[in-house]
């Protein structure tokens, strides 16, 4: 019996060394899972963390108005999502801010897919931005962050703007617009993509919406290509999109394809009905390699290749 006993305690005592054997071994690897477990549940709890503290608050159907220090109306806010973040402006999503002019009449509405609004007070719209003036004019446009400034009643952007325009497309560096009429000013270089295929290159771009016209307008230097003809004009343009016509302002230079040039005055561009016709009332001068040829009024029907000039017709040939 005791020698029973002796065995079995020996037994035990082998078993107890071998396992504490297989420990040391082991240690590193046991250690290893452990702190690889605690880690990883550090970090899904990290992770939960920084999806709970996102935005402090989240409203739905958010709604306000916001008043002035002598308590007119300023703008009211309308969006389907409000985040409120604790080092950051709040932001809004699928939005729509309508303004209110000094009578306290819904001036501009402004809509956009996101904003946000600044501790200054500014909401800065970003993206596409449509904008329906007091008159019920429609501005579609598009670029990186526009600015509306309640207290000055103005929309802007600083950056690269695209305008969606009738017949045409417009990108421009920049916009400026008065919430209270139916004007905005594209800024900088300018440049318009007619639906004609003509591309026009100008500054300062005045884009005029209201009774119902659509006048495009700029006083600087202008230079209108076509197809077949390269026309620069100093003195800027007229494009009324309503009748499709463009008047080319001050001195005119049309270059041809074929060198010849033709200079002039306050030169219309009849683009109406798939037509490309020049139009002027003022002297004209046609030069090329074999001829110069003066008058005092020209018609030039671009797709027929055919000139007409008119009165007092004075022509030297080489």
């Amino acid at each position: 019996m005791g020698l029973f006993r002796s065995k079995k305690i020996q037994s035990l005592l082998i078993f107890i060394i071998a396992m504490i054997v297989i420990l040391w071994i082991f240690q590193d690897n046991v250690l290893s899972v452990s702190v690889l477990k605690n880690s990883s549940s550090e970090i899904e709890l990290l992770e939960t963390k920084d999806t709970d503290s996102a935005y402090l608050e989240k409203i739905e159907k958010f709604s306000i108005i916001e008043y002035s220090n002598n308590e007119k109306i300023l703008y009211k806010i309308n969006a389907d999502i409000y985040h409120s973040y604790k080092n950051s402006p709040v932001e809004l999503l699928n939005v729509q801010v309508k303004s209110f002019n000094e009578s306290q009449l819904e001036a501009a509405i402004m809509s956009s897919n996101r904003a946000q609004i600044q501790e200054s007070g500014e909401i800065i719209f970003n993206g596409n931005v449509n904008i329906e003036t007091i008159n019920n004019v429609y501005h579609e446009i598009d670029s990186e962050t526009f600015i509306f400034t309640p207290n000055k009643g103005e929309i802007k952007s600083n950056e690269e703007v695209f305008y969606k325009g009738e017949r045409a497309e417009i990108k421009a560096n920049g916009m400026l617009m008065n919430i209270d009429n139916d004007k905005l000013v594209l800024k900088d270089t300018v440049n318009i993509t007619h639906d004609s295929g003509a591309i026009v290159d100008t500054s300062e771009l005045l884009i005029n919406h209201s009774n119902g016209e659509k006048i495009y307008t700029s006083e600087n230097k202008t230079l209108y290509r076509s197809n077949e003809n390269e026309i620069t004009a100093n003195a800027g343009l007229i494009m009324d999109m309503n009748k499709n016509l463009t008047n080319l302002r001050g001195k005119v230079n049309i270059l041809q394809k074929s060198g010849a040039t033709i200079k002039t005055s306050n030169l219309q561009v009849d683009s109406s009905n798939d037509k490309e016709i020049y139009k002027t009332d003022y002297p004209t001068e046609y030069i090329s390699g074999e001829s110069n040829i003066k008058s005092n009024r020209m018609s030039y029907d671009v797709i027929s290749k055919k000139i007409d000039l008119f009165g007092a017709v004075n022509a030297i040939y080489e």
